[in-house]
């Protein structure tokens, strides 16, 4: 149902101001649940590098009253790109401007390499994103890098990612959130220790940090003579006194935070 290519532009019916409605097809799949709700499956046409034509499979749910509350469309393609026109298009067959629009990057055998998900709304309303990666085991969101993604002048959002991912876009407001909370949770295991001299101790990083959004760590003695810290945070205790060992975490957004840990030397 997916063509090649996933540079996505959509055709001159598009939501555009022309008033032509998408050729939407409906599909058999369509599903009525006992409490009176629907998923209606069709696919829409949609035209992608210019010239060529592929057909997109939207899925939409509704109550039993019929109001839309989900859609979601994939797009298959071997480039990373979606274009705002072709989310205008696939948002206003699915009957809503909000669908979760997955680009399944794919290579020239037809794996999927990796999946983009976004909001339609992120793309129709040219929203700046950040991307984050969905962890298989716990589900929660992983920082990737640093970017901000946007459509470009030609309203196309170009993504390069590693493979084996599934991704999330999500508008930079959201994202915000999400990076705070990451943010706070990198924090020293204990604030202080007391070593014998030849003796050592670590300074460990909260269990709840969880090393994926870690891009780096660097750790530095404020006093060496005292006690001295390795690439790894292993604290070796020298001569009586008392040093503060302290870790810088950089994220993979390129945000930092240092942390320290006060070592008293018996």
């Amino acid at each position: 149902t997916s063509g090649n290519g996933g540079s996505i532009s959509g055709g001159s019916s598009g939501s555009g101001g022309s008033g032509v409605q998408p050729e939407t097809k409906p599909d058999a799949g369509n599903e009525t649940m006992p409490d009176g709700s629907k998923v209606e499956n069709s696919k829409v046409e949609i035209t992608i590098s210019g010239d060529k034509k592929i057909e997109v499979p939207v899925s939409v749910s509704k109550d039993q009253n019929g109001k839309v509350t989900d859609a979601s469309a994939t797009v298959s393609g071997t480039k990373g790109q979606i274009s705002s026109e072709a989310a205008g298009k696939i948002a206003e067959a699915a009957g809503t401007d909000s669908v979760a629009i997955t680009a399944e990057v794919k290579d020239s055998k037809g794996n999927v390499k990796y999946t983009v998900t976004t909001d339609s709304k992120n793309l129709t309303d040219n929203v700046a994103m950040k991307v984050f990666v969905i962890n298989e085991k716990t589900g929660a969101y992983e920082l990737v890098n640093g970017k901000t993604y946007k459509t470009d002048k030609d309203g196309n959002l170009n993504f390069s990612l590693a493979k084996g991912g599934d991704y999330t876009l999500l508008s930079t407001k959201e994202a915000a959130k999400i990076e705070k909370a990451i943010l706070k949770t990198v924090a020293p295991k204990k604030t202080k220790a007391t070593v014998k001299k030849g003796k050592a101790t670590t300074l460990a990083l909260s269990s709840e940090l969880n090393i994926n959004n870690v891009k780096k760590i660097t750790y530095k003695s404020s006093k060496k003579s005292v006690a001295t810290v390795n690439k790894k945070g292993k604290i070796t205790a020298k001569k009586k006194g008392t040093a503060f060992v302290k870790a810088t975490v950089t994220l993979k957004n390129g945000k930092t935070k240092t942390v320290s840990m006060k070592i008293t030397v018996k």
